[in-house]
């Protein structure tokens, strides 16, 4: 193939080859790029390296070798190779972002050091930006993210659809229902008075952000804080730009800062307090525990009297996953030989009654804790664990029954127990059981809604000396934690409760929860503004802003808000008989959170909508087989999907599912798709683990599936 010589030269300068000043050989070029064609990946990098010797500072042979060390996955190369293209051209976009790269793979380095080298290679690159800087942009967003700290993301998941549009939306944080909705707004701006005296050097550093220098914004920033401290926007603007400069601390500070400033709303400085709390990775918001270690000198007398107690739930002995998991947050080398999950409610029968003489048929047992048990081992002797809430009576319910046996020396090495502790949200969120049903079932919304208003006020925390959130409201200095707990139990959408139970929560420690009503432009969801998502009541808008709210809570993963617009568009005939209005509203009702059955109508719905607004059929049959099967009712899926198959013979979605199933059944485990469903939680003694089901192609003889009711036969092989 002929070199253009007017194609960008591939050593990332953003020049023209027939311009570019790194000394690029075309015949070269053309005949490594015939080797890269041919795949001769070996002798493209000994001509590569051959090539190097001559010519060590050749920037493009640099580029070319680590983008192939790149998709080859050779690490070590790729980092030997970033280290020396940005040595040697310390402003060239692709070597910064080649180093931005490198820095994360290799993990050696703190995350804000790879953000400063793809903030360099963006502001190097005058708009045309590299392919490695969009691939350093998704690692270093899901680096972020899997360092826990969540708060950095929003200006990060700004910036991937700012350069890459919808291209980014498979790698962007909006889509997280697990994700505070606090944290997936951007940072509030301020405004700047005309006849401010610091205007032109504010405009100066808000000129270097657009610019994507933000370490030099940052110290224009905080040059002109020393001559105008306490200055608003100023402040609002160096927030921003350290939350994505990854700088904890220096975030912390200012938003200290901005929390007590008088010129803030109540609602921007609760926002604030709630920004702190997140980039503190939730430590000030953790439930006090009673954490505790004993020598256990008789483990027969313990194992018996906790058979005897109807709300210790023993996790099944079969459950090893499970109690390897603990063993691992317990950084021991063995798992315990018994795990005791601790309810406020008879969740079983004890050993002295029957299934039938089980009390409290219906209540809502809830999570208290878990104790451990550990044999003896050769160098250690038999030992028990308590982590238990310090919430109301618990602590006292757990002695009492820990007064029934001999425990010996309290430990004083519990090792890493504390990491069973809870943050706040996930408290009142905790495991909890209805009980009296033979199995356990998981607490259905409305039954969930009432506990959270009650209990709120009377969690303790752990940093505030174990006072409650009830006490602390009524300390004017604590005031901003409060309301900023709250802000995040509005964000949280992983927790489903309706509306009036968040509206409860704020009147049981004697606050009013702010309204919206109307739907927000979708440009101004900064800062706590991004609530009124899941603040706004569905039922006064208009047909239009129901549609709009509904697109603009998924953009966002506010499933709570698109739940109950989409329940809105269920009841009004007018928006129901519209297909583009049903189709969205099922397409939110299918998912987790409604029951089997609701789900399972809403696909077929959307099955039958599909074609209606040029969508697929087949990803709605897929899913639907998908769900039956997960429930046991394979015959029912094999039925969805012979009958697909007739109906849509060239769908891509089916036509892959089948591919898989048969990749499957030949022993391809990879390829295998998850039918079970996943692991049950161990909760209350447990639903039976369930065998996995198992595919049954025609001819085969279907051994066992009367008896197990398992097996998937695989059609229209």
């Amino acid at each position: 193939m002929a070199i253009d010589p007017y194609a960008l030269c591939p050593c990332g300068s953003g020049k023209k080859i027939k311009f570019c000043e790194c000394g690029i050989d075309t015949h070269e070029l053309e005949r490594i790029s015939k080797l890269i064609e041919g795949e001769q990946f070996v002798a493209t990098f000994d001509r590569i390296n051959t090539l190097l010797k001559k010519t060590p500072n050749a920037a493009w042979l640099l580029a070319i070798k680590g983008e192939m060390a790149l998709r080859l996955g050779e690490a070590e190369v790729f980092q030997q190779t970033a280290e020396r293209f940005v040595q040697l051209k310390p402003t060239n976009p692709l070597a910064l972002a080649m180093q931005a790269l490198s820095v994360l793979i290799s993990g050696s380095a703190p995350l804000r050091e790879a953000a400063n080298y793809l903030l360099s290679s963006l502001a190097e690159s005058a708009g045309t930006v590299p392919n490695m800087a969009a691939e350093a942009l998704a690692m270093l967003v899901r680096a972020v993210e899997q360092s826990g700290n969540e708060i950095m993301l929003a200006p990060w998941d700004g910036l991937g659809f700012a350069l890459l549009g919808s291209e980014w939306i498979s790698n962007s944080a909006r889509s997280k229902v697990g994700l505070n909705l606090m944290l997936k707004s951007a940072s509030p701006k301020g405004q700047v008075p005309a006849d401010a005296p610091w205007r032109d050097r504010y405009q100066e550093a808000q000129v270097l952000t657009q610019g994507f220098r933000h370490a030099q914004a940052e110290s224009k920033l905080k040059a002109l804080l020393r001559d105008f401290p306490g200055e608003l926007t100023p402040l609002m603007l160096l927030f921003d730009v350290q939350r994505t400069l990854l700088d904890d601390d220096g975030l912390i500070a200012t938003a200290g800062k901005l929390r007590d400033h008088e010129g803030l709303d109540a609602e921007h400085r609760a926002y604030y307090e709630a920004m702190i709390l997140a980039a503190q990775n939730e430590k000030r918001m953790r439930v006090a525990d009673w954490l505790a270690g004993y020598e256990l000198p008789a483990p027969d007398e313990a194992i018996a009297r906790f058979a005897q107690e109807a709300s210790f739930s023993a996790v099944p002995e079969q459950a090893l996953e499970f109690r390897q998991m603990i063993a691992q947050l317990m950084e021991e080398e063995v798992p315990p030989s018994h795990v005791y999950l601790l309810y406020d409610r008879p969740v079983h029968a004890t050993s002295e009654q029957s299934e039938g003489e089980a009390e409290s048929d219906g209540d809502v047992a809830s999570d208290m804790g878990m104790i451990l048990l550990y044999g003896k081992q050769v160098d250690k002797p038999a030992r028990l664990y308590i982590s238990v809430h310090k919430f109301r009576d618990y602590p006292q319910r757990v002695r009492r029954v820990l007064d029934d046996i001999a425990l010996g020396a309290e430990l004083t090495d519990i090792g890493s127990l504390d990491r069973f502790s809870k943050p706040v949200l996930e408290f009142l969120n905790r495991r909890r059981l209805v009980t009296g049903t033979g199995n356990p079932e998981l607490v259905p919304p409305e039954r969930l809604a009432p506990l959270l208003a009650d209990e709120f006020p009377d969690v303790p925390l752990e940093e505030f000396g174990q006072r409650t959130i009830g006490e602390l409201v009524q300390d004017p200095q604590h005031q901003w934690t409060v309301r900023a707990l709250l802000m995040l139990l509005e964000g949280a959408q992983f927790i489903q409760v309706p509306p009036e139970s968040i509206q409860q929560t704020f009147q049981s420690v004697g606050l009013e929860r702010p309204a919206a009503d109307q739907v927000p432009d979708p440009r101004e969801l900064d800062g706590p503004k991004i609530l009124a998502l899941d603040r706004i009541a569905p039922d006064p808008l208009d047909d239009e802003q129901l549609t709009r709210l509904i697109h603009l809570a998924l953009a966002f993963s506010a499933i709570r808000s698109a739940r109950r617009a989409a329940e809105v568009v269920r009841s009004r005939e007018s928006t129901w008989k519209d297909p583009s209005a049903r189709y969205l509203a099922a397409t939110v009702l299918s998912s987790e959170g409604s029951s089997t059955e609701e789900r399972l109508q809403m696909l077929e719905i959307l099955e039958e909508l599909a074609p209606q607004v040029q969508d697929s059929p087949g990803k709605w049959v897929v899913q639907r087989f998908m769900l039956l099967a997960q429930s046991g009712r394979s015959h029912e899926a094999q039925d969805v999907m012979v009958k697909a198959m007739q109906k849509y013979p060239s769908d891509p979605h089916i036509n892959r599912l089948v591919g898989e199933l048969m990749a499957a059944q030949r022993g391809a485990a990879a390829a295998q798709p998850n039918l079970s469903g996943g692991g049950q939680e161990i909760a209350g003694g447990g639903p039976a683990e369930q065998a996995p089901g198992k595919l049954v192609i025609p001819g085969q003889e279907d051994e066992g599936e009367q008896q197990s009711g398992s097996g998937l036969w695989l059609p229209g092989q």
